[in-house]
């Protein structure tokens, strides 16, 4: 058994999940388009383009989906926050500089009691992370 994540964009999941495999590493092993899925009548090209299905796979084997949501309501951002846990503060400083751009600091970088480096933030494609270096001993 194992958790996905599936996670919804408003018409930038392509972007989104490729700036992460850039970030974090990985592949991006299978795409899918709105326009793949058989209709009839066929759907606007503005809306076929459109990811229906994605899945990227973290360097750790980790899986996220993902998918353009299409249906005329706009993706939010919910009480989840996706977890990165590095082995340097040098890793962690680094993934928090390449997605930082665009995005809403809620807990900015530094040292916590429990960790050498922790970041909390919604990045430009409205997800929420948190990064944190290597923990220390409890």
């Amino acid at each position: 058994m194992a958790v996905v994540p599936y996670l919804y964009f408003n018409g930038n999941c392509e972007e989104a999940m490729t700036t992460y495999a850039r970030v974090f590493g990985g592949e991006i092993s299978g795409i899918m388009r709105m326009g793949d899925m058989p209709q009839d009548p066929p759907l606007p090209d503005d809306v076929a383009k459109m990811v229906m299905n994605m899945l990227y796979t973290m360097p750790d084997g980790t899986r996220i989906m993902a998918s353009d949501n299409w249906q005329g309501t706009s993706a939010t951002t919910s009480n989840i926050s996706l977890t990165v846990e590095f082995d340097s503060v040098e890793e962690t400083k680094s993934a928090y500089d390449a997605l930082i751009e665009g995005a809403d600091i809620q807990e900015p970088f530094g040292p916590q009691f429990w960790t050498e480096a922790f970041v909390a933030f919604k990045d430009r494609f409205n997800i929420r992370w948190q990064l944190t270096g290597p923990y220390k001993q409890m």
